[in-house]
């Protein structure tokens, strides 16, 4: 038993199995959702999260984006076969249709997209609309018929899902430098690219899959370090101020305590980033955004809690949206099935985020405070960071244990790189030879 529960392939199974089970019974009930249905969403969670927590062996990041491409693709075929996409009516409906598409089908030329990336009447999705744009660019320039909301879907889950392979090969490389081991960076990469979370957001027409790629960069930049590589923070920076402005204290927070940097260059950063907030949309605007925001997200009913004080936020941090919602069947059920992954691993996470805040493991600990104080009501972001910030907690929640180099955690100087380097690939040579 307890070799069993350590193999991998009994996971692979698990997850394998319910995903076709599930499409099998659609397609047996016209494309219709069942209490089945839901039921198989939460054993596809339930065998994911034993797997981060008991699952020894690894696979290898060729098969984990192969088994990500391959759920994507039922995902995409069970959207168009029960008529999903063709029942997109832009304007009406999910976020997709009623907000990011009709906003993204009034940019058609490169001086309308850049004048809309420095405008100040939009606050979140800026990046994402613009990207939209090119989509729908894309179509039209094969296309002479109307663009439906069904084909900007289509082509938009395409490419994002593509963008997503890239964030799970950014990430890879930064668990890879962060811990110098190759099982460790598996599990990580596992941990991102299998979430029923990512998995169900990779292929949205909306800003979750750009924010994911966004922050992947913005974790390689503190991992690696050096003005060299500070592309990596602008580029970063940039997306995600255009589409989720206050995604960048937690990240900005970890970066500083993660390399201890001198006073100086933290004057450097925040100049930059100010920078780059002020333009983007001022500061003035950010504060009246920010508060409407609140009051809005607060408004919105159907919470199970009663009340915005310090004692229901904290149940909605660590939590919701799991307990202080209901929920509809939606998709594929993968919010059903998430709300389990939310339940297990994220309150272990936050309970052991106060008890282990070396490297990485701060932005947990940052993350958790910012959301408690801030935006407790606001439960996308908080599982959008989580989800890939995790990635690097897992060695503090799992009953599996590797070891890597404590000494890839000394920041700051260019030979600990090197170091980094070298044992990355004496562990690469090593996997290679046991396997």
């Amino acid at each position: 038993m307890i070799k069993n529960i350590k193999d991998k392939h009994v996971y692979l199974f698990l997850m394998s199995f319910s995903i076709w089970l599930s499409f099998s019974l659609l397609f047996i009930g016209n494309w219709e959702l069942s209490a089945e249905f839901t039921v198989l969403g939460w054993m596809y969670s339930g065998a994911f999260v034993l797997s981060i927590l008991f699952m020894k062996n690894q696979f290898s990041l060729k098969m984990i984006i192969l088994f990500f491409l391959l759920f994507e693709i039922i995902l995409f075929s069970y959207n168009e076969f029960s008529g999903h996409f063709s029942s997109i009516v832009i304007g009406h409906g999910s976020d997709e249709a009623r907000y990011h598409i009709p906003h993204a089908l009034n940019l058609n030329s490169f001086s309308e997209r850049v004048e809309y990336a420095f405008s100040t009447h939009i606050q979140n999705g800026r990046f994402t609309h613009i990207l939209l744009s090119l989509y729908i660019s894309l179509i039209q320039g094969f296309s002479e018929t109307l663009v439906t909301g069904g084909d900007i879907y289509k082509i938009s889950f395409i490419f994002n899902v593509l963008i997503s392979v890239v964030t799970i090969i950014t990430t890879y490389k930064a668990a890879m430098i962060y811990y110098g081991n190759i099982s460790l960076a598996r599990r990580s990469v596992w941990f991102l690219a299998l979430n029923p979370i990512f998995i169900g957001m990779a292929g949205a027409a909306k800003k979750e899959p750009i924010l994911f790629f966004a922050i992947s960069l913005f974790i390689l930049f503190i991992v690696k370090g050096g003005w060299k590589n500070a592309y990596l923070l602008v580029f970063s920076s940039f997306i995600i101020i255009l589409d989720r402005m206050y995604t960048l204290p937690v990240l900005i927070m970890t970066y500083i305590f993660y390399r201890k940097i001198s006073i100086k260059k933290i004057f450097l950063i925040m100049v930059m980033v100010l920078f780059l907030i002020e333009i983007a949309i001022g500061f003035e605007r950010l504060i009246y955004k920010y508060n409407g925001h609140v009051s809005g997200m607060i408004s919105i009913g159907g919470s199970l809690l009663p009340g915005h004080n310090l004692f229901y936020d904290l149940i909605r941090v660590v939590f919701g949206p799991s307990f202080t919602r209901g929920f509809s069947q939606d998709v594929v059920g993968l919010s059903l099935g998430g709300s389990l992954l939310t339940i297990t691993l994220y309150p272990m996470m936050y309970y052991k985020a106060f008890f282990f805040q070396k490297g990485l493991s701060k932005s947990i600990l940052f993350l958790f405070l910012f959301v408690l104080f801030l935006i407790p009501f606001q439960s996308t972001f908080k599982i959008l960071m989580i989800t890939i910030l995790g990635a690097f907690f897992l060695e503090h929640i799992s009953f599996v244990k590797y070891n890597y180099n404590e000494k890839l955690q000394q920041l700051g100087k260019p030979k600990h790189k090197d170091n980094a380097t070298m044992l990355i690939i004496e562990n690469i040579n090593n996997d290679a030879t046991k396997n």
